[in-house]
């Protein structure tokens, strides 16, 4: 947030809480966005730069639609994308290879789990709307995986899956940036590798453009499968 409001690309910034109401977040953007069509004389375009507020426009896409410009799929696909267990059932359903996953119930799942399971493994937090959100960790033993899930279950509602351990550093994490269009059609895409990242789990610091037909062809995939529409990160 901070960081972004700085750029020194932008002509001028808006602040507000979006952990008020969504009636009066909705408000708070409707009132921008008139002001910037009488000043321009159109709708602006309205984009999401993370998973919540793509959620958050989604959810009221038919309010914002009189007032922003901005893509719509052909349903709602937005949460099940960001949700990383519906996410990774998506991926296999349609072909896509992916680490194997597992969504414990419950405490005593967890731990049946972790007499099988081949350490280490990642654990990250399923559902990024939920109450309770735990921290992303690589877990080296099932003692440790015992512990994570004893504790996050003291805080809140069990949220996180297991997901099988990928061996590898920042420079083995590939991403891909894309267009889809209302008919769906994919216009514009380009796949890139990290460089830096800034943490074992965090997003990329240093990247740079490098093609990868593997990367780039199971996204349009994904996407198009899904029926998704507008700019894409994976």
């Amino acid at each position: 947030g901070r960081r972004i409001a700085r750029s020194r690309y932008w002509r001028r910034t808006f602040r507000f809480d979006f952990a008020r109401s969504s009636a009066d977040s909705v408000r708070f953007l409707v009132q921008i966005a008139r002001g910037l069509q009488a000043e321009h004389g159109a709708r602006p375009v309205l984009l999401a730069v993370a998973d919540w507020p793509a959620l958050f426009i989604e959810d009221n896409a038919d309010q914002l639609a009189e007032h922003f410009v901005f893509p719509r799929g052909s349903a709602p696909i937005i949460r099940p994308l960001v949700n990383k267990w519906t996410m990774s059932s998506l991926a296999a359903a349609n072909g896509i290879p992916t680490p194997a996953t597992v969504f414990p119930q419950s405490l005593q799942e967890a731990v049946e789990f972790s007499t099988a399971a081949t350490f280490p493994v990642v654990v990250k937090p399923a559902d990024p709307g939920a109450s309770f959100i735990p921290e992303k960790a690589i877990v080296q033993s099932a003692q440790e995986l015992v512990r994570k899930f004893e504790l996050d279950a003291g805080q809140g509602p069990l949220n996180a899956i297991i997901q099988e351990y990928i061996p590898g550093d920042a420079t083995n994490v590939w991403m891909c940036n894309a267009y889809f269009s209302r008919a769906g059609k994919c216009h514009a895409m380009f796949t890139g590798r990290k460089l830096r990242q800034v943490s074992s789990t965090g997003v990329a610091s240093l990247a740079v453009c490098v093609p990868n037909e593997t990367v780039a062809r199971q996204t349009r995939t994904l996407l198009a499968a899904v029926g998704y529409r507008g700019c894409a990160g994976v």
